[in-house]
């Protein structure tokens, strides 16, 4: 089933990179795509299916669609769309129509939050928060946003602590037990509940050591660890590849990321810029809340390790958005290209002229 989702990505992949961006992704065809996204997870909503506590599966005879996976896709081109159109009001500082920009935004992300799929959430506001950052706002604003989401985050999260989780809606009573398993991993009652898959992966880094049990060979991965082939597939990589190949591992991911961000800085369009930044941005979110849930650094989350673990959505998606980006970094080198050569070209044209007028 994975191999069957890996030919379709691919496939997307090389029809996004060869197909002209500017039709394929102009603003009608933006709105559409995040309607039929808000649809998918309405539907979701009624007729979904319950995976670990969380509605967020739509089972169809072709296979299972998560739908908040392609908010990671099309929340970057609609932000590239909408904040590229307001590039002129950012420059002058007019915010007058500027929360049109996140009608749609909120409507996907409530969808998604009451699923409940906080993790998906969180990774797609903070993708958008940075690219409103990116979008050419002043420096205070960047700073005010930033010191409300840290001074926000530390409230909401001490006050889960201290309380034990008490005031927590009964929708979202699984935070509280998720921090506690990060705390408390090895408390004798913790591990036997909610922390047993985080110590069971701690046990994964602890068999790996520095060069791992070789290619195949993971002990925990047969029965022990529930999630290894999903959420906790980076500890079975430490496992069989040890710290050392577990670092080249990331050093890929994030060679892929930094490609990505360095196509958008060199993007002379506000689109193609935005866009680049946002996918970025996503696939670099994911590999942090996936490898700090499973290290105990942060709360698991249920986000997979982008490329490697099980899930056909996320691979589909994250294929995609390469995909978008290797199509602008083809746009962007032909853009480039024109003009280099037509620089070369102006001062023939120009002596041309000189001789005509003279003439």
């Amino acid at each position: 089933q994975q191999s069957v989702w890996l030919f379709l990505g691919v496939v997307a992949m090389i029809l996004l990179y060869k197909l002209k961006l500017s039709v394929l992704f102009s603003k009608q065809m933006v709105f559409l795509l995040s309607y039929v996204v808000i649809f998918l997870l309405v539907l979701t909503l009624f007729f979904g299916s319950e995976i670990n506590g969380s509605q967020g599966w739509l089972i169809t005879p072709l296979g299972s669609i998560q739908a908040s996976e392609y908010l990671k896709v099309t929340m970057p081109l609609y932000f590239a769309v909408m904040l590229g159109n307001f590039q002129s009001s950012i420059a002058r500082r007019d915010w007058r129509n500027f929360h049109k920009v996140f009608l749609v935004p909120a409507i996907s992300l409530a969808l998604v939050i009451i699923q409940p799929d906080l993790g998906n959430s969180s990774i797609i506001v903070l993708g958008i928060i940075a690219m409103i950052l990116a979008s050419g706002i002043a420096y205070r604003y960047a700073y005010v946003v930033l010191g409300v989401i840290i001074g926000l985050s530390t409230i909401v999260i001490e006050s889960i602590l201290l309380t034990r989780g008490r005031f927590i809606p009964s929708l979202f009573s699984y935070i509280y037990v998720r921090f506690q398993a990060m705390a408390e991993t090895f408390d004798p009652v913790v591990f036997r509940g909610a922390g047993y898959q985080l110590g069971m992966g701690y046990i994964a880094i602890y068999n790996g050591g520095l060069f791992g049990l070789g290619l195949g060979n993971s002990i925990q991965k047969r029965g022990f660890l529930p999630e290894a082939h999903t959420d906790f597939i980076f500890n079975i990589i430490l496992e069989e590849l040890g710290l050392v190949g577990g670092m080249f591992i990331l050093g890929l991911v994030f060679f892929l990321i930094c490609r990505m961000y360095l196509v958008g800085i060199r993007s002379q369009s506000a689109f193609n810029s935005l866009a680049s930044y946002g996918m970025a941005t996503m696939l670099l979110l994911q590999v942090f809340v996936n490898v700090g849930g499973v290290l105990g650094l942060i709360p698991s989350s249920g986000i997979t390790f982008p490329f490697f673990s099980l899930g056909g959505n996320s691979l589909f998606i994250n294929c995609i958005a390469v995909g978008t980006v290797l199509n602008i970094s083809a746009q962007e080198a032909e853009i480039r290209l024109n003009n280099s050569i037509y620089s070369a070209m102006k001062p023939d044209l120009a002596s041309s002229l000189l001789v005509e007028e003279n003439f």
